[in-house]
């Protein structure tokens, strides 16, 4: 060629270097790769050229990039190990058999063999010449866990014999696959060990022909852990049937776990099925389970039989769990052993309507270290007996004042100052009340009480004052609220009062914390401060803290939704009166009846539902569809009544439904 012989002006070594580069570019071009061009003039390394070579499938341009190792023009590749590896790793997983061989043939080493297998078992769709490869090159590599994908692969696996050890894994992996014919040869050779695990396996991938193969070849299930938890799983979705097939198996030992969730979940006849299946795995642990899951058929049912009876354990366990139901049935049944530390569960997880039932069935009433949980769910008369039989300590009587303070509960705070005569603990109350930012209940503390304010009330209302949180009054109000406790507190007080402003950054603030206390604010004043308006507020404060979203995720969270969410009419029905009587409170979020229709029937509440219809909305029962309500929420009494009571609600259209 002329180019061959030609004479370049930089020298014979630059002439034989522009050769190659055109005999490059040949080669590539012949080879259907004229891409390859660009990359080698641009490539500083390897990497990518290599890569697309062996995906490519290309055994010329591979010599090509081997001979040109460390040519002065252009640095490709220096084949060591890692270079090979990703070489070798790319023609396994591009199913390029030709290309693992030649690179195999070259640069084979027993270390690449383990990551070779496991990738080429890896892929889907498989390829078996690729397999061949290695099992020339790495015929006793150390595999460790194969996971299966294909069947291509399984069936190589079958073909050459199984080459190849096979871990649990790797046979959890084969049935996951369903190649019945893999399995059959993994039973008949022995390879199968652990029989539960197969099972469970093929009960958790639903591969029920692999199920009654293995049902056929198995001998024993040693391990029953894995097969219980699958057996649990399906009950759990309350599928007799597949419970009942697999239950066929011989097991080693009864399904504890499957038995257990079969009772949790009240599920009656898988209960029956494995009782006539199981006898000797029930006991009155049993019954007791079933009372504590609030299962009453399931109770009733092993109760009748002649397994033991139940013992204190099952009251009190559906006590902490608020089953009111098994509680009642357990105790007209005198089964009441242990009824008072059912009713301290009770108290203890906050369950009301089963603290109410026990309270008058326990004439010793409940522990005292229960004071304040009796306070938290309303029961303040029962709180104050529980003070007279036991005196409460300074402590807890400071807690009470707090709580009573930040709620409202104005009787609890007069009981401890009147009837127990300790207005020295009202200071107490006005650290709950700062909370508010409620003149006219802080004014009612601190002219009951005549207590001056600590330095924690001051803090209090210095947070409330600077608080965005929306159902609190107005800020003007709040800081009037601040204003007050500092003009009454002393003034060591009021200098730490000051120092805590100014830590936390409220410059605004700690200028107001000076000023000294208005005559009144907007809305507030000392007319507010009569027995008439303290119950107002006393009734504003009531009900759980404000929330984004109701319970039903029907919108803002409100307290009349408080209200209904917790079943309590009379509250809701001063609510309403309190909203009639002052415009104002119809101008707060926090007051807004809005919804309550849609949040009473999705309660279940059919006594509240009734009182919204007859008195709030008397209208909606004539312009809306509220049976589609009841239904969307499940509520099948509500269902009944609307049916019964507004039949005409019942046959309007349906939303969105012409």
């Amino acid at each position: 060629m002329a180019l061959a012989t030609k004479q370049d002006a930089r020298g014979p070594a630059a002439a034989v270097l522009t050769n190659r580069r055109l005999l490059r570019q040949i080669v590539a071009c012949m080879d259907g790769m004229p891409w390859l061009i660009y990359q080698l003039r641009s490539s500083t390394y390897d990497s990518m050229p290599l890569a697309r070579v062996v995906r490519e499938g290309s055994i010329r341009a591979l010599e090509m990039l081997h001979e040109w190792t460390g040519s002065a023009d252009m640095r490709l590749t220096s084949w060591e190990d890692a270079t090979v590896r990703d070489a070798a790793l790319e023609a396994v997983k591009s199913g390029k058999a030709e290309v693992a061989a030649w690179v195999l043939e070259r640069f084979a080493t027993p270390s690449l063999g383990p990551s070779l297998w496991r990738a080429a078992f890896s892929q889907s769709p498989g390829s078996a010449a690729v397999l061949d490869v290695l099992l020339k090159y790495f015929p006793n590599a150390d595999v460790g866990h194969i996971r299966l994908r294909d069947t291509v692969a399984s069936q190589w696996l079958v073909e050459r014999g199984l080459p190849l050890a096979f871990t649990p894994y790797s046979i959890r992996a084969a049935i996951k696959l369903g190649d019945e014919q893999l399995i059959r040869v993994l039973a008949e050779r022995g390879i199968i060990q652990d029989y539960g695990a197969a099972f469970a396996t093929a009960i958790a991938s639903s591969k029920w022909s692999v199920f009654f193969l293995l049902k056929e070849k198995y001998s024993e299930i040693r391990m029953m852990d894995d097969l219980d938890s699958a057996l649990a799983c399906a009950v759990e979705k309350h599928n007799t049937v597949v419970v009942q097939t697999v239950c066929q198996l011989s097991f080693p030992s009864p399904p504890v776990k499957a038995i257990h969730t079969a009772i949790d979940r009240g599920f009656l006849e898988i209960v029956k099925f494995f009782f006539s299946s199981y006898r000797a795995a029930f006991s009155s642990d049993q019954i007791d389970r079933a009372a504590g899951s609030g299962q009453l058929e399931v109770f009733k049912f092993l109760r009748q039989q002649d397994i033991g009876e139940c013992s204190p354990a099952a009251i009190q366990t559906a006590a902490s769990n608020g089953y009111l139901e098994v509680v009642r049935f357990l105790y007209e049944q005198g089964l009441n052993a242990g009824v008072d530390v059912a009713l301290d569960n009770a108290l203890m997880e906050q369950h009301k309507d089963v603290a109410a039932y026990l309270l008058p069935k326990c004439p010793a009433g409940c522990k005292p270290e229960r004071g304040k949980d009796l306070l938290q769910m309303g029961f303040v008369a029962e709180w104050k007996e529980l003070g007279r039989r036991s005196p409460y300590k300074d402590a807890e009587l400071a807690d009470a004042m707090r709580w009573a303070g930040s709620d409202g509960k104005l009787p609890i705070i007069r009981f401890i100052v009147d009837d127990l005569g300790r207005p020295d603990l009202g200071a107490y109350a006005l650290e709950g009340a700062a909370t508010l930012g409620s003149v006219a209940w802080v004014t009612a503390l601190y002219e009951m009480t005549k207590q001056a304010p600590t330095l924690p009330a001051l803090k209090n209302a210095i947070m409330a004052a600077g608080s965005y949180v929306s159902w609190l009054p107005k800020k003007e109000e709040r800081l009037e609220v601040m204003r007050l406790l500092y003009a009454w507190c002393d003034d060591a007080t009021r200098e730490e009062a000051v120092k805590y402003a100014k830590s936390i950054s409220y410059d605004a603030i700690v200028e107001a914390v000076k000023t000294q206390a208005s005559s009144s604010v907007q809305g507030t004043g000392s007319t507010r401060c009569n027995c008439e308006k303290r119950e107002e507020f006393n009734l504003k404060a009531q009900g759980l803290p404000y929330e984004t979203a109701d319970k039903w995720g029907i919108g803002h969270q409100t307290r009349p939704k408080l209200a209904i969410a917790q079943g309590d009419l009379a509250y809701l029905k001063k609510l309403h009166a309190l909203v009639l009587s002052d415009p104002r409170y119809a101008e707060e979020p926090e007051m807004s009846f809005e919804d309550v229709t849609v949040a009473a029937i999705a309660s279940g509440n059919t006594d509240i539902v009734d009182w919204i219809l007859m008195t709030v909305y008397p209208s909606q029962a004539d312009e809306e569809n509220l049976l589609e309500y009841a239904v969307y929420y499940g509520q099948t009494n509500v269902a009944k009544r609307l049916l019964a009571t507004y039949p005409k609600s019942c046959q309007l259209p349906l939303a969105g439904v012409p």
